[in-house]
């Protein structure tokens, strides 16, 4: 699961690159906490709020990017 979830995230930031540079980049950053923060096995509560800052950011730029 955790290297699958690593491949999507990845292939997430190509496939969005070719839309905007900047979402792609923010999609690359993405891809590297899925690789980066399992290994520090966060509290659930801590993931939740990783996801919650993941999304607003991503909805943020998806509105000033794109």
């Amino acid at each position: 699961f955790f290297w699958w979830s690593v491949v999507v995230h990845a292939l997430s930031a190509i496939a969005v690159a070719f839309i905007s540079l900047w979402m792609g980049l923010i999609f690359a950053v993405l891809a590297v906490r899925a690789a980066v923060v399992p290994r520090f096995s966060p509290t659930p509560k801590v993931l939740g709020y990783g996801e919650i800052v993941s999304t607003l950011v991503v909805s943020i730029a998806s509105l000033y990017f794109v």
